[in-house]
Formats: C-alpha cells, structure tokens, sequence
C-alpha cells in the first residue's frame, strides 16, 4: 500500500497532548499518518479521520486495519470538514478534545491520483477534484473562466507575479483547442513566462497549478467554515492545530485564530472586540527540522499553528 509520510507528527501529538478518553478529529484524515500516531501515542484516545477523497479514504482505513487499531477507537467519515458539525452530531459527538487540519493537497495526489494535480505527470487529464463526484474540473475552469477572473485566481491564490499575461495566453489558446491535460497547461505557462524569469528551484507552472486546485477543491472556503466549526467544538483546554504549506492559507488561518482569540478588528459601530475564546499558543509557527525536511519532499514550507480552548463549553 503506498501513504506518504505525514509533516510535523511529533509536534502535533506534542501539541494536542492526546489523553485516554479524550475524543480527537483528524479533519484532513488522508493516509492517516497523524491520526494513528495519535493513537499510538495513547491507548486509551480515539480519532475521527474525515475525508474527502474517498480513494485516500479506502487507504486510511486498510492502513488501519493493518495496524488492527480497534474499530471503537477510530472512525473515518467520507466528507468534508466544511460539515464538521453535523459529520459529528452523526456519531453522536457533542465536543472535542482536540482537532488537527493538515491544509492542502496530499502528496499522493501528485504521485498517483491521476488526476492532472502535477504537471510532473503531462498525460493526465486536468481533473484535479478531491471528491470526483462533484463540481467543475481544472479544464472546465479552463474553458469558462473570463481573462479577468483567470489572472484574479493565478495572483489572489498563488501569488503569481505574470498572472495576467498566463491568464492572456490562456484564453488565445483555448480559442484554438480546449486545454485538457496537465502537459497542456505547462507548456503554455512556460511559454507565457520570459525564460530568464523562471524560477530557479520550481518548475514555472507550480503556483498555478496550485491554484486551480484550490478553486477547483474551494479549499480557501473550506478552511473558513471548518476552523471556525472546530474551535467552537472544543472542550475548555482543549487544542486545536492547523498545519498550512503557503502563504494564502496561512493568512487565512492566522486571522481566523486572531479573530477567535479577540485579537480582530471589533466590530464595525462600537469598536469592540469579542470576547476572547482561544488562546494561541504559538507566537511563530513551527516548523520542521532540517532532518524531516531531508527525509520528507514538501515539508520545508510547512507552518503548524497551536490554540487552545478558553472558557465555557461549546
């Protein structure tokens, strides 16, 4: 069975503190690296893994099972973590003790998906869907998207400094022949972007890349409804950690942890802040060792971010 292995394992367990009884939601399941350790690292703990990718799902589940972990210590649920509530209310789970979101793509999805997730794999039809029975795929987002909407997406989600003239050549080439594959899609990028100004350590296509998926996935979306339905799950004491691998994730989960911890903007008429409901614990992210990101590919840009449950119960 192939699972690659999940970033910052120590840190996470170290930071939800995983204790017999305690009820933990891995919202972002994948291989289920993080919530076996988990319970590994407490006999007496149970996961629930949520996943949207139900081949990722089929791979947690046998992963263990091989590990012959007891069914009445884990559960994994297909689906999204932007219904976490009601994927809990389901299992008759009231509160948390602690939740984990491992934000972004799994490296499987780049290895073995087929799903056009990398422009590694030039062949592959520019699917790019997590769950592949709903919503629109990177080439129907291709076809459809205006100029004006594609260069919003290349520079809003990715940062991406030629956003508008990728977004130009874009739309000229599908005028010719629809932009089907991941082969496709890279070679206009690398055509669409002056050689010189190539990136030296990454191929020219990979914030692009990245950003369809996330329109593709809403990932952005997601992430705003599923933490704030997290935080307010959690038990007083309880913890939350959210491990991000860019900067437009990041920035959304540093200001919604800002917000839930009273640190926002107030409200518009009176100026006052909420009352605070967590207490962030991690004044900078942490980050991997050197020694993991030898060991393990895309882990140098991986950021985790700890808070913890103040106050009366959700």
């Amino acid at each position: 069975m192939r699972y690659h292995p999940s970033v910052l394992v120590k840190e996470v367990v170290e930071s939800l503190r995983p204790r017999a009884g305690g009820i933990y939601a891995d919202c972002t399941c994948g291989s289920a690296g993080h919530a076996i350790a988990l319970l590994e690292a407490c006999p007496g703990a149970r996961v629930v893994g949520i996943e949207r990718d139900k081949d990722m799902a089929a791979t947690a589940r046998q992963r263990v099972l091989d590990l012959q972990i007891p069914s009445d210590r884990f559960a994994l649920v297909e689906g999204s973590y932007r219904h976490l509530r009601s994927l809990l209310r389901d299992l008759a789970i009231a509160q948390l003790d602690g939740s984990l979101f491992d934000l972004g793509a799994s490296a499987l999805h780049f290895i073995s998906s087929g799903r056009g997730f990398s422009f590694r794999s030039p062949d592959e039809f520019l699917d790019m869907r997590y769950d592949v029975s709903q919503g629109a795929t990177a080439a129907d987002l291709l076809a459809e998207m205006s100029e004006v909407d594609l260069e919003r997406l290349f520079r809003d989600c990715a940062d991406e400094r030629w956003a508008r003239r990728i977004a130009r050549r874009i739309v000229e080439e599908r005028a010719r022949a629809p932009i089907r594959t991941a082969g496709q899609l890279a070679s206009l990028i690398e055509r669409a972007i002056p050689r010189k100004a190539w990136p030296p350590e990454t191929h020219p296509a990979t914030r692009c890349f990245m950003a369809l998926r996330i329109r593709v996935n809403r990932e952005f979306e997601e992430i705003e409804a599923g933490i704030p339905q997290a935080i307010d799950l959690l038990k007083p004491g309880g913890r939350i950690a959210i491990i991000t691998f860019h900067s437009g994730e990041d920035r959304i989960v540093k200001r919604l942890l800002r917000e839930a911890a009273g640190q926002g903007e107030g409200n518009f008429i009176t100026g006052r802040r909420p009352a605070p409901r967590i207490k962030i614990l991690t004044r900078k992210p942490l980050t991997p060792t050197e020694d993991e990101i030898a060991r393990t590919a895309g882990a140098r840009s991986a950021k985790l971010r700890v808070a913890e449950k103040l106050g009366p119960a959700a």
